[in-house]
């Protein structure tokens, strides 16, 4: 007598409803610890002010914490695993893309501070010599650095 039912090897069985949650849980830990250390980075600041921060974007936003990790990691990372990205998601998205945006001009224009107060030697008057003047070099002829014209 031969049986019509093709029984499928252990390791491919679908899991029960608990393992999934379990692999679930797992996925989102691992997706809320990548989250708060881009927020870190692009904030340069410590976990538990990433934290804070995602808190505060979520509220302020009103968009799920949850939507909001999903996104920026998909933002930063690649595409998420699911195709059918919920509005939540979508709107997250757009959100730290302005942002990410956002912060690096806000960066660009700190650093450039930085330099300039380091090449003048801390000196709040602005008198250097031609020598100092002269190690200040811009890194794209093309484009007008501040730095350059002081």
């Amino acid at each position: 007598m031969h049986y019509s039912t093709v029984h499928s090897p252990v390791g491919i069985r679908p899991a029960s409803s608990g393992a999934r949650r379990e692999h679930a849980r797992g996925r989102s830990a691992a997706l809320r610890a990548r989250a708060l250390e881009i927020v870190g980075i692009l904030y340069r600041c410590e976990p538990d002010a990433a934290a804070q921060l995602l808190m505060r974007h979520s509220q302020e936003n009103n968009l799920k914490v949850a939507a909001l990790s999903e996104a920026l990691v998909a933002v930063v990372d690649g595409a998420s695993d699911e195709p059918d990205a919920c509005a939540q998601t979508t709107l997250a998205a757009h959100f730290w893309l302005r942002e990410i945006r956002r912060l690096g001009r806000t960066h660009r224009r700190s650093d450039r501070w930085v330099r300039h107060v380091a090449a003048s030697g801390g000196c709040v008057s602005g008198s250097r010599t031609e020598a100092r003047k002269s190690s200040v070099r811009q890194s794209d002829p093309n484009r007008v650095d501040f730095l350059t014209q002081v």
